[in-house]
């Protein structure tokens, strides 16, 4: 088993076409803002992504992880996680993780359960997760945290919801991104 992360300070964003919560330490405030503009500061990955997402998904809630094709995301494939879920009891499974994020964590993830990586205190991260399932939209977050080689890492991340009968989210797609804490 792998050693569990350190907690994790964050921001996070769940992304709608329509009201989007921030949740800044603890304190949620409600705002009109389209998808678009949310992800409008950050990297275009997460704009490619989510628009792909979106094409993808047409007029229904969610695509279908079936519908998911890595390589016609190519140029963004290194930051690319595609997680299979698990909801009783709730968990989620690396089946793709780029290799800019395997490199981001300091260490592989395909193969790895969310909670053979995470400590079950730091809910920060497993919650992300299990928000995305439980809401069926997606979300963006930043937070930072050390790495398995005791670096301080800004992570931002963008995760989609899939489900291949239409209403429970038995997948997810996701963009992770590093930078070092200190940019």
């Amino acid at each position: 088993m792998i050693s569990p992360l350190p907690r994790a300070r964050s921001t996070s964003l769940p992304l709608d076409d329509g009201t989007t919560l921030i949740d800044i330490k603890g304190e949620r405030s409600a705002y009109d803002v389209q998808v678009a503009e949310t992800l409008a500061g950050a990297e275009a990955v997460f704009q490619n992504v989510y628009s792909y997402w979106n094409a993808l998904r047409g007029d229904r809630a969610t695509c279908s992880r079936a519908e998911i094709d890595p390589i016609e995301m190519r140029d963004v494939l290194t930051h690319l996680v595609l997680l299979d879920i698990s909801s009783d009891p709730f968990d989620g499974v690396f089946c793709l993780a780029g290799s800019d994020v395997e490199q981001g964590y300091g260490f592989p993830l395909t193969n790895l359960a969310l909670s053979q990586i995470w400590a079950s205190q730091d809910a920060f991260v497993i919650g992300e997760y299990q928000k995305v399932v439980a809401g069926s939209l997606p979300r963006f977050s930043i937070n930072s945290s050390v790495n398995a080689h005791q670096v301080a890492k800004k992570i931002s991340r963008l995760l989609c919801p899939l489900s291949s009968d239409g209403v429970s989210v038995d997948a997810i797609l996701g963009v992770v991104i590093f930078e070092n804490a200190d940019h």
